[in-house]
């Protein structure tokens, strides 16, 4: 399968592989001219362009049901960057490829690559070009990314277990969400996406269903948005739903699970 663009980075990374350098994780500073594996942590070097691409990357280990992981790849920017490319070619070479097919991004993908990358602020050209994500395959992907301001596209359409969970949790300079053509959720697809957003002012969703309702609680088997936009303090947003004869009340659904206090509720063609 062709994974696309090799992922450039922009500026000085330190890129970790901590499992098998050899096989998963090369990176080029001459803009794919030569590759170099990433052994253990790799200072890149100041560059205009750093290319990555990844031969069966494993991001991170999930155990049990408690979310807890195990770092095995991961990328810290030292200055301020953007990132674009297929997010496919950061593992679409060797046996374990990231997408399970061409329409798909496997199960536990990309979740937490960028975790804690403060310096990251443009993300808006990295590509996802599929129309499936896998479980838990972008948790955490872009948690505690404070400096983020431009969120990628999410086009898919079909989702499964908690693929969005946490993805942007603690971005406090996130304004905009990116829009989700998703008509339906899965079990914990987006709980906890925004939270901690708190500059957030902008959702488009395109479900037909309603959030969580105020009385959720995290013990509960089925959540779809527990806690999404739980600390996202701005109180003049405005949330967008594609549905107008939907047959739920938005204004049933405010607070941490649903719409923010105080913004207002549009429908997509008003």
């Amino acid at each position: 399968m062709d994974g696309g663009d090799p992922v450039k980075l922009e500026e000085t990374w330190n890129i970790n592989d901590s499992v098998s350098p050899m096989l998963y994780l090369w990176y080029s500073i001459d803009k794919g001219q030569t590759w170099k594996p990433v052994a253990g942590t790799v200072t890149t070097g100041i560059s205009d362009e750093i290319w990555v691409h990844g031969q069966g990357c494993t991001f991170c280990e999930y155990y049990s049901d408690n979310w807890w992981k195990e770092y095995w790849i991961s990328f810290i920017p030292n200055s301020p960057c953007s990132i674009e490319g297929s997010i496919l070619s950061l593992g679409s070479f060797g046996y374990k490829n990231l997408s399970d097919y061409s329409t798909r991004i496997r199960d536990y993908g990309v979740a937490h690559a960028f975790d804690g990358a403060a310096n990251i602020i443009d993300v808006s050209e990295l590509l996802i070009p599929v129309d499936e994500v896998g479980k838990y395959s972008f948790m955490c992907t872009f948690k505690d990314c404070t400096g983020l301001t431009n969120p990628p596209k999410l086009p898919s359409t079909k989702l499964d277990t908690g693929c969005y969970a946490r993805m942007f949790y603690g971005c406090t300079n996130l304004t905009k969400a990116p829009e989700l053509p998703a008509e339906y959720y899965s079990n914990f697809c987006y709980v906890e996406m925004f939270k901690g957003c708190s500059k957030l002012n902008y959702i488009k969703g395109l479900f037909k269903y309603p959030p969580d309702s105020p009385d959720k609680k995290i013990t509960d088997d089925i959540l779809y948005t527990f806690d999404w936009v739980d600390g996202v303090t701005t109180e003049n947003g405005t949330f967008i739903i594609d549905y107008p004869s939907i047959d739920w009340n938005p204004n049933d659904y405010r607070g941490p699970n649903g719409v923010p206090n105080g913004w207002t509720i549009e429908t997509s063609n008003s």
